[in-house]
């Protein structure tokens, strides 16, 4: 900014020329501010990874789908798997991704597998299962940043409805009214 005596006289134009620069200043300070809190969440954890092989994820998620999961202790503030594991024979045939060791927001380090179903009469859906301490800790419907849709799968199973069973009208009957 021009140094001002009260003997130059103002005009439009130098006030103009502070106020731009005015508001150039304040610009620049707002993208500095910008800058470093988009820095500061870019960063959410600095902690190591944990060392050790991949939890087996197939036998986690095995327990699940059969209805023998471990349970949480009571001071885990895991969410769990939700109700996607309530009824597996609406999921379909089950495939699984190997696990891979992620940086979760509010887990920290923690193991990912992608579990797509293939419900009947409807289209594939791909979750994200967040394994640690032999359990699903949270699952979710994949978002993209999960990378669910480019992974490899192996089949799991089929995880139908059971059989019916005949009721006593239709046992040893050939249905032909004999």
């Amino acid at each position: 900014m021009a140094f001002e005596t009260p003997s130059m006289p103002r005009s439009k134009g130098r006030q103009r020329t502070k106020l731009v620069k005015y508001h150039h200043l304040l610009l620049l300070i707002a993208c500095a501010m910008s800058s470093l809190a988009i820095a500061g969440c870019g960063t959410v954890m600095t902690t190591q990874p944990p060392q050790g092989p991949a939890p087996d994820s197939r036998a986690v998620v095995l327990r699940y789908l059969r209805g023998t999961p471990d349970k949480p202790g009571p001071d885990s503030g895991d969410p769990g798997p939700g109700q996607l594991f309530k009824d597996p024979p609406k999921l379909g045939a089950i495939e699984l991704s190997p696990a891979s060791l992620v940086q979760h927001d509010a887990m920290g380090w923690t193991w990912l597998a992608c579990m797509r179903t293939h419900p009947i009469g409807k289209s594939a859906n791909d979750y994200a299962l967040f394994i640690g301490g032999n359990r699903i800790r949270d699952a979710r419907l994949s978002v993209a940043t999960d990378g669910c849709a480019t992974r490899s799968y192996e089949i799991l199973g089929q995880f139908s409805a059971p059989p019916k069973k005949p009721d006593a009208r239709s046992r040893g009957h050939d249905h032909t009214g004999r």
